[in-house]
């Protein structure tokens, strides 16, 4: 608003000036020698004219800079306001506000596992606490609808044996079977957590556990969530579906029946 202040100056030294303007030898020429009353209040009316004209000038353009300020405030708040929120988050931070998300969603959650290990294996308490309330939210949370995509691998295809007959009946629960290429401790797929329309997770982005820094990126932002949800899409596609809104596939039947049988 430096252009407003300096017009501001200018105006009043303007102003000033006309006001003087009987004053200034060079513009008293323009009164007769001998001046009657009338022919000074012609001048004035006409210094009040020019005033009136110069004030009127200047708030229109005070006014114009005014809304453009307005305006270009206005869209670097609402860029504040959009503005993705970014944040890192350490290994044992996540399970607790990925968990606290979910029972707090209101349509869908989408949700990736792509450790060769099953979650079971892990050797951590707090893990094996977030699988089991994580089963007990998609049970008891029937309006929102949950899908899980699993890496294919033997103690996860184990795993599976167990945890689809706990989901089966239930409308809410889908779960996929993502055969990753090659038996690389990393997957080269990117594990990707979506709640709702807003909130995305970028989980294990170079191990799954043992990080000593940060090991997943939360970010709150609803465009970057729809790119990730296509992401997901695109994944869950390439999956083998074992259960359908709750409902066990030929597949799903497969490896509870391999595993109840002990043929692996």
């Amino acid at each position: 608003m430096k252009l407003a202040k300096w017009l501001l100056l200018l105006v009043f030294a303007i102003q000033v000036l006309a006001a003087l303007v009987p004053f200034i030898p060079f513009f008293a020429r323009a009164l007769p020698e001998n001046p009657t009353m009338r022919d000074v209040l012609n001048l004035e009316i006409t210094i009040f004219g020019v005033q009136f004209a110069i004030v009127t000038a200047y708030l229109g353009l005070s006014l114009w800079l005014y809304e453009r300020a307005a305006e270009t405030r206005g869209k670097e708040l609402l860029q504040t306001i959009n503005a993705p929120k970014i944040q890192r988050l350490r290994e044992q931070d996540f399970y607790q506000e990925f968990l606290g998300a979910a029972k707090k969603a209101s349509r869908h959650v989408d949700i990736m596992y792509l450790a060769q290990n099953a979650p079971d294996e892990t050797k951590h308490k707090d893990r094996h606490d977030y699988y089991d309330q994580l089963l007990r939210t998609i049970v008891s949370t029937h309006q929102v609808r949950f899908r899980r995509i699993i890496r294919n691998s033997d103690s996860n295809r184990r795993w599976l044996s167990e945890l689809l007959p706990k989901l089966a009946d239930r409308p809410n629960a889908d779960v996929g079977l993502l055969k990753e290429t090659g038996r690389e401790k990393m997957p080269l797929s990117l594990s990707v957590q979506l709640i709702d329309s807003n909130q995305t997770w970028l989980v294990a982005l170079e191990t799954h556990e043992g990080s000593s820094d940060y090991r997943d990126i939360y970010v709150e932002n609803a465009e970057f969530n729809s790119a990730m949800s296509r992401y997901y899409d695109r994944l869950w596609n390439r999956s083998e579906c074992l259960l359908n809104q709750g409902r066990l596939t030929a597949e799903g039947t497969k490896i509870i029946e391999e595993f109840r049988n002990g043929t692996t």
